[in-house]
């Protein structure tokens, strides 16, 4: 069953998109006008969703690599991110 996440779990939820696009911005701004943009492989961790059970927060994170539009889920696991 979910429910809500408190205010804390949100800001870190915002922190980490924020970080991540950032990475991803930094990453395409180095590599722009290269001859290897549609080689290169990219992987990142993605938040999916989180779930309150037994008074925890645990929240969905997958794995995720691409190359040129083709992305692949690796892996996912479920990670502890304080009471709810």
């Amino acid at each position: 069953m979910q429910q809500r996440i408190g205010r804390r779990a949100l800001l870190r939820k915002i922190a980490s998109g924020f970080t991540a696009s950032f990475f991803l911005l930094t990453v395409d701004r180095r590599t722009q006008g290269s001859a290897e943009v549609a080689a290169r492989e990219i992987c990142f961790w993605q938040y999916q969703y989180a779930i309150c059970q037994g008074g925890q927060v645990h929240e969905r994170w997958c794995y995720i690599c691409c190359a040129g539009i083709d992305c692949e889920t690796l892996m996912c696991e479920w990670r502890p991110a304080g009471r709810c």
